[in-house]
């Protein structure tokens, strides 16, 4: 099976107009013969290493290559060594990005949830970077902080706002999602989780309005750790689909050390 077969699956579960997408070929051949497919969140160099070490045919990656959206041409120093890594690897290189936040489940979501264990109604907002959550029982957002650090692997979690109060109503916006200031403001918004956010506005929002005797908070998980385990769900699912082929989840790690570590 050719690498543009494989993508051509991943971009069925989607569909709709992406004549202005990112999610294209980065390296290598859309026609390369496939029997390893490398799944990333981040495609750092380590994690590129380990899927070349593999034997990788295809490397998938949610994230950026080249420190650009769109990656184009690299003229930064690191940029340009990275790409002379990836081309000599003889990888096929695609993003897939906007296919799985566009599809009728938005997948990222729904592998955060799987791998959180959260258990509610799920209403996916297809394409608008939040997912609105109601929980079966009530949480307090400190509680939610320490679950997401467990379960997903993820150092440090911060909390503006409100931290002990239990809530039900959640606004999940993995990654760096639009529309942060439209849930904190929503009356049925509790808890908004975000991998990143401006702090100046939407933090300080959090903290001012919790103060002001709203409940809300704002919950600060970081880029990766709020999305990897997404791409693990679809690397589940592909291998689900595609049997014949091997697919293996690299493990993108997080971009932040601390001093206690």
């Amino acid at each position: 099976m050719k690498a543009i077969d494989i993508m051509n699956e991943l971009f069925s579960w989607a569909p709709g107009d992406y004549t202005k997408t990112c999610d294209t070929l980065k390296a290598g051949s859309p026609d390369k013969e496939v029997r390893k497919v490398a799944v990333c969140c981040f495609p750092e160099v380590n994690a590129i290493k380990a899927a070349a070490e593999w034997g990788a045919d295809l490397f998938i990656t949610h994230e950026p290559m080249y420190f650009d959206h769109w990656d184009k041409e690299p003229v930064l120093p690191a940029a340009k060594a990275k790409k002379e890594l990836v081309d000599a690897t003889g990888m096929a290189v695609y993003r897939y990005h906007d296919h799985p936040h566009m599809a009728p489940t938005d997948l990222i979501c729904a592998g955060e949830i799987e791998s959180l264990g959260l258990k509610g109604k799920y209403e996916c907002r297809m394409g608008l970077g939040q997912n609105h959550f109601t929980l079966d029982t009530p949480i307090t957002p400190r509680a939610l902080a320490k679950l997401i650090e467990d379960k997903l692997g993820v150092a440090h979690v911060r909390i503006s706002g409100v931290t002990d109060m239990p809530a039900t109503r959640l606004s999940l916006g993995w990654g760096a999602p639009g529309g942060i200031m439209e849930e904190l403001s929503n009356e049925e918004t509790q808890i908004v989780v975000v991998g990143e956010c401006c702090e100046w506005q939407f933090a300080e929002y959090a903290r001012d309005a919790a103060q002001l005797g709203f409940q809300k908070s704002l919950l600060l998980v970081g880029h990766c750790g709020s999305e990897r385990d997404g791409m693990k769900y679809v690397a589940k699912l592909l291998q689900e689909k595609i049997p014949d082929i091997e697919v293996k989840y690299i493990e993108s790690a997080e971009v932040y050390t601390y001093p206690e570590k």
